[in-house]
């Protein structure tokens, strides 16, 4: 079983529009790092920093899918996401 911990931070926002920068907490791991944008008015994401390994992908919806419930919750974008998978 592996363990992986993920993280997505708030680097920008603009009126409904939330940009994210997420990477794992592990050293080196250029190629599992991205960047998305979360468009709360239409509920969308747009990759701005795409990603091809797997492990990234699956991690992208894991985050997006946290923060689609977080922002529904409270109303708000939080400014960490924290994946544990």
């Amino acid at each position: 079983m592996t363990l992986s911990h993920f993280k997505a931070i708030l680097i920008r926002q603009s009126n409904h529009h939330f940009w994210y920068q997420f990477f794992p907490d592990i050293i080196n791991a250029g190629d599992l790092s991205g960047e998305f944008c979360y468009r709360a008015d239409q509920e969308q994401v747009e990759i701005t920093h795409p990603v091809e390994q797997t492990q990234a992908q699956i991690a992208l919806a894991g985050l997006t899918s946290k923060l689609k419930r977080e922002i529904k919750k409270t109303g708000t974008a939080p400014e960490v996401i924290t994946l544990i998978s």
